[in-house]
């Protein structure tokens, strides 16, 4: 498994941050010795390193106020920060985004919440009669070091309201005037490490008609003098402008690499057309400012819906390993999504159908013959019935989805696992063939479990369970089923004084865009030239918690073979060279590596290797100290048993009657 986590550094904006992790793992397996976590109460807003020791913390709502939990080095339960973000009074679920948007290597919070109208009287019998499309608002908070946000209204006339000054500042609606179509997305349009807002916005025409338009703010730090207020500026100009037609909501953008240049592309869906547009970066020449223009070769139209069908939130990951990246699009069969009929997979310039099967062993004499009902979370417009990780470490991507099982009434986690198949695309997602062990139920209330999503507790690069489940008595609440592989590694890092693991270099905070590609040799893949290539990018997307893990997992399955080349790139221009991506060769498992991109033409790439011992290591030296000393406890047996016998066979000859004598 190879592990890749890249935040921004400290006092380096435009950097990266990048830890691998390889072991020889094969599968993960339920932890019952483990001892079991307390639920934390509330509703997940978003999971980020938030205290910069490499650990990836929960920020947790609890009413009208955001909470941190913090995860300790060992991966037992979580301890609350001091850090309370407080909410407008009456504000409802919320949705959270952490980046750093004024580059001084705090993490920052961007907070979406559905759009409050206020609507009049014929609006409002309307929506008596037609279920109105859900508009968002989102609100900055910059974090200043000492435990406070500062809030900052997102606002059409001013670009942004407010400044970095330290200290509360005073309540505001959380509806600022600018109504998002959709959760904006946090980018990096120009590799600077600072990160930046994109998303598409409602304003009404000259005729009255609501119009889409893009939306991007741009935040800028000044270096000095010391104190100044944090300048944002918008940067529509240097995006082509929003479809006609529109984008269609329920398609959560996309940041990441289409065409394996490690440069991140933006993607959307077209409303109208439901055409996937893509954007990609591009200048005019050296020198020159890098602007963003439409990319026809990587957009693609996406086919035909059949009657009653509707499209779920995308994935992105590298569901064949390939060496390139893809898109998934579920296909619901109907707009409340209790079943997946199919997968679209955009996968080098082509759209092509991965098939899903729902059906589940529950046991021999049942076998295969019910199908699961899926419980996608349904925020608006858009429906996330899976989430996406390599649970099984074997280098192909799993699902983890919320289930309703056959004939019964409670909700629990599954996982669909990316199989062989001997079709067109040649995988597949399936439960697996085999009589399920279904999870035993964390108490009580897990019937109303509303949320599965991969987590990593320990950061060991084994991938657990996060469930969040709500009842009427307590709210919603969060908790763990840990999961435990063979050969897992965990990764080595510094403690200080106080006993807290911190990460030498780096601020924690992830840059977003940063892509990472590994080679190597792996004859028992499908390739021609016996070479193995995966690709991922970190945070792909931010929105409607999709709760990417803050770094990029790679699986290795059970080989023993170096990684040859570990290549990683960020969101800047490709005709950069070196300033945009680099590469490290010969990494061997089980290590974790930090890079540092250099901040500016003339730098260099600066790499840390971290190398942590493979459990398996420790049990074959157990195995073969035990067998020499079986072998050790044998020979000094039989040493004794020869030695024993040579004094019997003296004594016998020293009594022995010679006749001749006399």
């Amino acid at each position: 498994m190879v592990n890749c986590w890249l935040p921004m550094p400290e006092k380096m904006p435009k950097s990266l941050i990048m830890s691998l992790l390889a072991s020889l793992s094969a599968a993960s397996i339920v932890n019952i010795g483990d001892k079991p976590m307390l639920p934390i109460a509330g509703r997940i807003c978003a999971i980020a390193d938030m205290d910069k020791d490499g650990n990836t913390d929960l920020l947790i709502q609890q009413n009208n106020m955001l909470l941190i939990y913090l995860q300790p080095n060992d991966g037992s339960d979580f301890r609350k920060s001091a850090q309370v973000l407080t909410l407008p009074t009456g504000v409802g679920k919320v949705s959270c985004a952490v980046g750093d948007f004024n580059g001084d290597t705090c993490p920052d919070l961007l907070v979406v919440q559905t759009f409050q109208a206020d609507l009049n009287i014929i609006d409002k019998v309307k929506a008596l009669f037609s279920a109105a499309e859900t508009q968002y608002a989102a609100v900055l908070y910059l974090n200043d070091g000492n435990n406070t946000f500062t809030e900052h209204q997102i606002c059409d006339e001013n670009g942004l309201e407010g400044t970095a000054s330290p200290g509360p500042s005073p309540p505001t609606p959380l509806n600022c005037p600018i109504k998002f179509v959709d959760h904006p997305t946090l980018v990096d349009i120009n590799g600077d490490g600072i990160t930046d807002l994109l998303g598409f916005a409602l304003r009404k025409a000259g005729d009255g008609k609501e119009v889409t338009e893009l939306f991007c703010l741009q935040g800028v730090r000044h270096q000095s003098p010391p104190g100044e207020s944090v300048e944002f500026r918008r940067c529509e100009h240097l995006f082509p402008p929003a479809p006609v037609g529109g984008v269609f909501p329920g398609f959560t953008p996309i940041f990441a690499d289409l065409n394996s240049d490690l440069s991140a592309e933006f993607v959307f869906l077209e409303a109208d057309k439901r055409k996937m547009v893509v954007w990609s970066q591009s200048s005019a020449g050296p020198g020159a400012a890098s602007e963003w223009k439409v990319n026809e070769t990587l957009s693609v139209q996406l086919p035909a819906l059949g009657e009653g069908e509707a499209l779920a939130s995308p994935l992105v990951s590298d569901v064949d390993s390939d060496g390139q990246l893809d898109i998934l699009v579920p296909v619901c069969a109907s707009a409340k999504c209790n079943s997946v009929v199919r997968l679209w997979c955009y996968s080098r310039l082509t759209v092509r159908v991965v098939q899903i099967d729902l059906r589940v062993w529950l046991s021999e004499e049942r076998k295969g013959t019910e199908q699961v009902t899926l419980e996608p979370e349904i925020d608006g417009q858009t429906i996330v019935p899976f989430r996406i990780g390599d649970f099984s470490l074997n280098g192909y991507p799993d699902l983890i989805a919320t289930v309703t099982l056959p004939g019964g009434s409670s909700r629990t986690p599954m996982i669909f696992e990316n199989a062989p198949d001997d079709g067109g695309y040649q995988r597949k997602f399936e439960l697996t063939r085999k009589p399920q062990r279904i999870l035993p139920p964390l108490n009580d209330k897990l019937s109303g479990l509303v949320m599965s999503a991969f987590f990593d507790l320990k950061e060991d690069g084994n991938l657990d369970m996060m469930v969040e489940y709500a009842d009427e008595a307590t709210g919603s609440s969060v908790n763990f089923i840990r999961t435990q592989c063979i050969g897992c590694c965990k990764p080595q890092q510094s403690e200080n004084a106080n006993g807290v693991r911190q990460i030498k270099i780096g601020s924690g905070i992830v840059w977003h865009g940063a892509c990472v590609s590994i080679q190597m040799t792996d004859f028992a893949d499908q390739s021609a030239d016996g070479l193995r290539r995966i690709e991922l990018c970190q945070l792909p997307q931010s929105a409607h918690r999709l709760l990417h893990n803050p770094f990029v997992l790679f699986g290795l399955s059970r080989t023993p073979n170096f990684v040859d080349e570990v290549e990683f790139g960020g969101p800047r221009l490709i005709i950069e060279g070196r300033f945009q991506r680099d590469l490290i060769r010969q990494v061997v498992p089980n290590s974790r590596v930090v890079v540092i991109p250099p901040d500016s033409e003339t730098g260099h790439w600066t790499s840390r290797l971290f190398v942590t011992p493979s459990q398996l290591i420790f049990l074959s030296l157990l195995v073969m100290a035990t067998c020499c000393g079986l072998l050790l406890l044998m020979i000094t047996f039989l040493h004794f048993r020869e030695r024993q016998q040579d004094k019997k066979e003296r004594q016998a000859q020293t009594h022995r009657f010679h006749f001749d004598a006399m």
